[in-house]
C-alpha cells in the first residue's frame, strides 16, 4: 500500500486502472532485472540471513549464507548484490577465505579456491553492510531497498542479499532482522518476534550458533549505542520468492482475523477502506482458485518514494 492512495472511496474504473498500472510496473521491474540476465549458471537452494537495520544512520549490516549448486562449469561465480553494500568478509563452508570482487551491473564475483563441481552443493557466507539512502540498486532509477525513518523496504528485487538471478530459481529462507524499540517487521514467512535480549515469545525455531547479541553488534558496533533491541524472525520452508522486508513504525488494524493492516499513525483512518477492500479481494481469489498457502494476508503501507505496489 502507498500513502499516496488514501482516498476513501475510489471510482471502479480509477480502481482498475490502478491495479492495471500496478500489474505493468511489476511486469516492467521483472523485464528490466531480467533483461541483463543469462542462462543461469546456479540454482540457489536456500538462504540464511542476519540483518541488523539501523534507521537513524540508514545503515543495513547482514551476514548470508547462500546454498546453492552450479549448473555449468565457471571458473567465476557471480552473484548480484545492491551497489550500496559493501562486503567485508567472504567464505566457503569450511571457513577459508574467498575472494570476491565488484563487478559490472552491480555484480560480485568470487573466485572460488579450487574449481566447482557441477552438480555438487555448496555453501557461501557473505558479510556486508552499507547505508541504504539514496538511489541506486539492479533497477536504473527505481528505489527498490531502502534504510530510514519511519519506513524501511528491503523488496525482493532491491537484491538487497546475494542473488544469481530474479525469480530464475526457488529457495527456502530462514531470516533474522533486528531492529529498534518502535519498529514492526513484516516479512516473507512464519514468523516470531522478541526482544533482544529477554525472549517473553518462544521462537519458532532455534537459529543454530546464537549468541547473546544478535549478529551486526559487538565492540565496534555495540547494540546499546544503536538502540536495536528487538528480533524477528522468518522462516520460509517451501521453495520460493521470499526475501521482502518491510520494518516501520506501523499501527496494526484487522478487519477480520486473517486480515492485518500496518499503516504509520498519519494513515491510520485510511486502514478501514484498505481492510475492506483486502477483503473483497480475498473473497473473490478464493472463490476462484481456491485457498492459498498460507491463509495470512499482510497489508503494508509503503513510502511515496519506491514502487506503488508490490
Amino acid at each position: 500500500m502507498n500513502e499516496t492512495q488514501t482516498a476513501c472511496q475510489i471510482p471502479t474504473s480509477l480502481r482498475r486502472a490502478a491495479r492495471l498500472a500496478g500489474a505493468l510496473l511489476i511486469v516492467w521491474i521483472a523485464a528490466t532485472l531480467a533483461s541483463a540476465q543469462q542462462a543461469p549458471t546456479l540454482d540457489v537452494t536456500g538462504y540464511n540471513i542476519d540483518a541488523t537495520l539501523n534507521p537513524a544512520t540508514h545503515m543495513l549490516t547482514a551476514t548470508t549464507s547462500v546454498t546453492f549448486t552450479p549448473l555449468q562449469a565457471v571458473p567465476v561465480v557471480e552473484f548480484q548484490l545492491h551497489g550500496a553494500l559493501k562486503v567485508d568478509k567472504l567464505t566457503d563452508a569450511s571457513g577459508a577465505a574467498l575472494n570476491g570482487q565488484r563487478g559490472p551491473n552491480e555484480t560480485i564475483l568470487v573466485t572460488p579456491t579450487s574449481p566447482l563441481t557441477v552438480g555438487q552443493s555448496y555453501t557461501w557466507t557473505f558479510h556486508y553492510a552499507g547505508a541504504l539512502e539514496g538511489s541506486g540498486g539492479p533497477v536504473p532509477g527505481l528505489k527498490l531497498a531502502y534504510v530510514g525513518s519511519p519506513i524501511s523496504y528491503l523488496l525482493y528485487g532491491g537484491a538487497w542479499f546475494p542473488m544469481a538471478g530474479y525469480q530464475t530459481d526457488r529457495y527456502t529462507a530462514d531470516i533474522t532482522v533486528h531492529v529498534p524499540a518502535g519498529y514492526t517487521v513484516i516479512g516473507s514467512g512464519a514468523t516470531s518476534a522478541a526482544p533482544a535480549e529477554h525472549n517473553q515469545i518462544q521462537p519458532l525455531h532455534k537459529k543454530k550458533g546464537s549468541a547473546a547479541a544478535p549478529k551486526g553488534c559487538g565492540p565496534q558496533n555495540p547494540c546499546g549505542v544503536i538502540g536495536i533491541d528487538k528480533e524477528y524472525d522468518f522462516k520460509w520452508d517451501k521453495p520460493g520468492f521470499p526475501g521482502t522486508i518491510i520494518a516501520g513504525k506501523f499501527e496494526e488494524t484487522s478487519p477480520a482475523p486473517n486480515i492485518h493492516l500496518f499503516t504509520t499513525a498519519a494513515n491510520q483512518q485510511y486502514a478501514h477502506d484498505y481492510g475492506h477492500s483486502a477483503l473483497d479481494i480475498w473473497a473473490y481469489f478464493t472463490s476462484t482458485f481456491g485457498m492459498p498457502e498460507s491463509m495470512r494476508i499482510n497489508v503494508v503501507e509503503l513510502p511515496n518514494d519506491t514502487v506503488r505496489a508490490y
